[in-house]
């Protein structure tokens, strides 16, 4: 469930009942001791083998005791619960009831979900390169005795509210508190099916954010909208339009993103360009400046300012056999391409007639600059 939590008052407990030698003898009534559930277990005279077991609970009192070794008497005992279930609805509870000597909110719990530990290791698959390295702690203090700088960990918390964010387009909902956000969000949030993309692409998305106002590159005044930048930086990048976090195309959509995100100068470009359609708005709304971080209202300005953004153009070849062309920007002369993948999803055709009058966004990509977000 979590990691050691410190010297809290029920830790301070357990190590008082350790260092008081009139305890010693009371320690296995007065502590909940270990509790380890196994799917089989076979006994052979005072023996017992556990097959396919987890150890539920013992974390807090384990570290304790290993921090008092020296103090440690042969008369303190402790007590182990061994439970053989094969359900792990059953397994869920006992982990749940046996948690409760020091204190775990019941959101805490969300952690039982195979789902995460899905995501923690889909996250590990880019630890080797540092552009795209970042952590999912989905235990409290996962990597708190390892040598991972801080920096680089996405909490549950933090994990929750950059995909409500980014992805779901309420950055305004992010300020309240997680436990809240996952009731609130439990039908759209970490479902069985869902692609682990989207949750890795959010994280690496507000890690990146991150590092830019640590170094300054981004204006602090206005960090408590980074969760309104996320979500533009989704829409800027690939489009209003989303698959479903259950198809294959969303692994295509957030690999868009994460080429964007893991150059960090084209990331550094449009999280500028995106803060100065901020600032815009901001100016401009007449709602109250103190309170626009958390108005819906707000959120509901923002992306008709990002639309407004677009670029004019013509289209000056198109080839539907190919499946691409180029669009020629009004006054400057550039000529930016379109991929039919663009048409199809923004336009819903796949044909451009040379001539043809386009809104568009552009986006730097690997291949260079490319339209998206077409309108007639």
């Amino acid at each position: 469930m979590r990691d050691f939590q410190g010297f809290n008052y029920v830790n301070k407990e357990i190590k008082n009942s350790v260092e008081n030698t009139q305890l010693n003898d009371k320690f296995v009534l007065l502590n909940n001791g270990i509790t380890v559930v196994a799917k089989s277990v076979n006994k052979v005279g005072t023996a017992f083998k556990v097959n396919d077991f987890q150890i539920v609970n013992g974390c807090q009192t384990s570290h304790v005791l290993y921090y008092l070794r020296e103090k440690v008497s042969e008369s303190l005992q402790i007590p182990l619960k061994l439970i053989v279930t094969d359900n792990p609805d059953v397994t869920n509870n006992i982990i749940k009831a046996t948690n409760q000597q020091t204190e775990v909110k019941k959101e805490a719990f969300e952690i039982l979900s195979p789902f995460h530990k899905k995501i923690e290791e889909f996250y590990l698959a880019f630890e080797k390169e540092d552009n795209k390295r970042i952590y999912y702690e989905r235990r409290s203090k996962q990597y708190d005795n390892s040598k991972i700088n801080r920096m680089y960990i996405i909490t549950l918390s933090t994990q929750i509210s950059s995909f409500i964010a980014m992805f779901l387009n309420e950055p305004h909902s992010t300020k309240r508190y997680f436990g809240e956000l996952l009731r609130a969000y439990k039908n759209r949030l970490f479902q069985e099916d869902h692609s682990p993309y989207p949750y890795y692409t959010s994280g690496l998305a507000f890690y990146v954010l991150e590092t830019f106002y640590r170094d300054r590159i981004l204006d602090q005044k206005f960090k408590q909208f980074k969760h309104h930048l996320l979500m533009l930086f989704r829409i800027k990048v690939t489009g209003e339009k989303m698959p479903p976090f259950s198809s294959k195309k969303i692994e295509s959509y957030c690999n868009e993103l994460l080429n964007i995100l893991w150059d960090r100068n084209k990331a550094k470009m449009i999280f500028i360009e995106l803060e100065g359609v901020l600032t815009n708005t901001f100016n401009k709304s007449k709602l109250l400046k103190r309170q626009a971080h958390v108005l819906r209202s707000f959120t509901e300005e923002l992306i008709p300012s990002l639309k407004s953004c677009k670029k004019i153009g013509s289209v000056i070849y198109y080839n539907d056999l190919k499946g691409y062309g180029f669009i020629r920007i009004d006054d400057d002369q550039d000529d930016i391409f379109v991929h039919v993948s663009e048409v199809e999803r923004s336009l819903n055709r796949s044909h451009l007639k040379n001539g043809e009058k386009i809104k568009f966004s552009i986006i730097d990509t690997y291949k260079g600059p490319q339209a998206k977000e077409l309108e007639t």
